[in-house]
């Protein structure tokens, strides 16, 4: 049955007849059989194919489970952390304990979390201690027992897990699960400081503004929050701007406050990004572009 259009061999015929000549004959458009191409593309496929198993056989196969953990490759990270937990790796005992309880890579199961962070903790790891004591003070997988977090956070602080020792400060200070002692909440606060803990360095700065167990003293109090502030805690950036605001004396001061405020509003203070930006009103335009200068500054040097 003719076709109403033109057929496609046709069409090629009549489109290699136009072609420039190559001595004296025309070019001539090879047309290819259906089965021909189709051999050609499993041959094809099956030599990709060949190739990329080469490729896999030729990687190495993960050894190192938490770092594939820390890089949210839960999946593979899993069996790699279950082989060396097994093995008695306490690291691996830590992370396998986090995949169980998050539910990272597996289903989670509070109960195997529980065995692997105990299995990390009698290795003396400092995290997976401080996770038993959370645990514990929380109630969170366990019934809350303040006498069993009391000794997983001091086992960690003992470490100098700086969680554990800021953690106790503020347990100490409120008088949460033992009785209220100041002196021993400044003390663990600043060996957690001393480790670089920001939120320890926060309360310490709170404790001497308030003068509780210290005297008051507003000078020292700066110190501590300024620390926090370089240490990347955006709310004592935010209170160190507020501040500067407060005590300036001089075009310097402000300039110094307003880069502060823009460091926290960087941070997501909206607190911060409203004072920045009444303060902008009141400065000078040589001023904000110095300020603008110092906030550049201020970043680099802020351990994040």
């Amino acid at each position: 049955m003719p076709c109403k259009s033109e057929c496609p061999r046709e069409i090629s015929r009549r489109a290699a007849s136009r072609l420039p000549r190559a001595n004296g004959a025309p070019r001539r458009m090879a047309l290819c059989s259906l089965p021909a191409l189709r051999r050609s593309l499993v041959a094809l496929f099956a030599l990709l194919a060949a190739s990329l198993t080469a490729v896999a056989a030729a990687e190495p196969l993960p050894t190192d489970g938490p770092a594939l953990y820390r890089d949210k490759q839960y999946g593979r990270a899993v069996p790699v952390l279950r082989e060396a937990a097994e093995a008695g790796d306490a690291e691996s005992q830590f992370y396998l304990a986090l995949a169980y309880h998050h539910g990272k890579g597996l289903i989670a199961d509070g109960d195997e979390a529980l065995v692997w962070y105990r299995a990390a903790a009698e290795q003396t790891h400092a995290r997976a201690l401080f996770n038993l004591a959370t645990i514990y003070h929380r109630g969170e997988l366990v019934p809350a027992d303040m006498t069993e977090a009391l000794a997983y956070y001091e086992a960690a602080a003992a470490l100098e897990d700086k969680r554990a020792l800021s953690t106790l400060g503020v347990m100490y200070y409120r008088g949460d699960g033992v009785p209220r002692d100041l002196e021993k909440a400044r003390t663990y606060w600043e060996a957690a400081a001393a480790l670089g803990s920001r939120e320890a360095m926060y309360d310490l700065g709170l404790l001497y503004v308030r003068g509780r167990g210290v005297p008051e003293d507003p000078a020292t109090a700066f110190v501590w929050f300024e620390k926090a502030a370089y240490a990347g805690m955006v709310r004592a950036q935010t209170l160190v701007a507020q501040s500067l605001v407060g005590q300036a004396e001089s075009a310097e001061d402000l300039i110094e406050a307003w880069a502060w405020f823009h460091v926290a509003a960087e941070g997501g203070s909206r607190t911060a990004t409203q004072g920045r930006d009444l303060l902008e009103m009141r400065m000078a335009e040589a001023d904000i572009v110095a300020a603008e200068a110092r906030a550049a500054a201020l970043a680099e040097a802020i351990d994040d």
